[in-house]
């Protein structure tokens, strides 16, 4: 079963003990420890929603205002569990996104050049990707 909530700090502990490995290498490149940028996140966003399978964190992703712009920073880190659910994932996302969309015309973040997977899932949800390598800016407007 595939549910969707606001995540809580449980959450958190939960997908930092079960990160995908590109996750990490992502997390990793930034110079920054995996556990404080995740935390740093989490607590920034306004909004951060969890997909449990099974009651598994399969990803938790949020978007933080900048300013009063109407734009938002973006994230999203998923475990192994969202490879059980790749459709209805996309779905999910793709309905966040929608939801996300009513307060920020524009939603912008970072990619890790070298994760191929979510630069795929990027494109695919509608995201213009820049290769700014070592990180690609990405963005989606309405």
């Amino acid at each position: 079963m595939i549910t969707v909530r606001k995540a809580r700090s449980r959450d958190v502990v939960d997908l930092l003990s079960n990160l995908r490995v590109e996750d990490r290498e992502e997390l990793e490149a930034t110079g920054t420890d995996p556990r404080r940028a995740v935390w740093g996140s989490w607590r920034l966003s306004d909004y951060a929603q969890v997909v449990l399978v099974d009651e598994r964190v399969a990803a938790i992703g949020g978007v933080a205002p900048v300013g009063n712009s109407g734009i938002a920073d973006i994230w999203l880190l998923t475990t192994p569990a969202v490879e059980f659910v790749r459709t209805a994932f996309v779905k999910i996302a793709r309905d966040e996104l929608e939801f996300v969309h009513e307060r920020f015309w524009r939603v912008q973040g970072f990619c890790y050049f070298r994760y191929t997977r979510a630069l795929k899932f990027l494109r695919l949800l509608g995201f213009t990707v820049e290769d700014t390598r070592p990180f690609c800016r990405i963005w989606k407007e309405r």
